[in-house]
């Protein structure tokens, strides 16, 4: 069920010019210097995106996570750019992760969100992944 609303959200995106190439130039411009191109992660300072960011998630307070890092709570984007710029990260590098009850981020959510951002960004990912790596998410 969960795939065929990321095929009918990638549809959507992808039929809409407008918006399709939002979140792709958003991506280019605010995140892939450091992501890269692929969501691959430019150094082992930069947590790649590629078939991982999905499982934040799967994982109590990674939602919220994914919108309250400095880089994404912080940019000039607005909230409902933003909302689907990540929307777009989520199924372009990790689709195969993203849980059965994934719903997209909503401008109104991340507007919440990124109210409060993150101060220990590394301390918070460790802990998160600590709770992939128990619910045996980590392969």
């Amino acid at each position: 069920m969960i795939r065929a609303g990321v095929v009918t959200l990638g549809l959507m995106l992808s039929c809409d010019s407008a918006v399709a190439s939002g979140p792709h130039i958003n991506y280019m411009v605010h995140c892939m210097g450091c992501h890269t191109s692929d969501g691959s992660g430019a150094s082992e300072n930069v947590p790649g995106l590629k078939n991982f960011m999905g499982k934040f998630l799967e994982v109590d307070g990674g939602r919220e996570f994914l919108i309250r890092v400095p880089g994404a709570a912080q940019s000039l984007l607005s909230d409902s750019d933003l909302a689907l710029l990540t929307n777009w990260m989520l199924i372009s590098f990790s689709a195969e992760q993203l849980p059965d009850s994934f719903a997209p981020y909503t401008a109104k959510e991340v507007a919440i969100l990124r109210k409060n951002p993150l101060v220990n960004v590394s301390e918070s990912r460790a802990l998160l992944v600590q709770r992939m790596e128990e619910a045996n998410l980590l392969d």
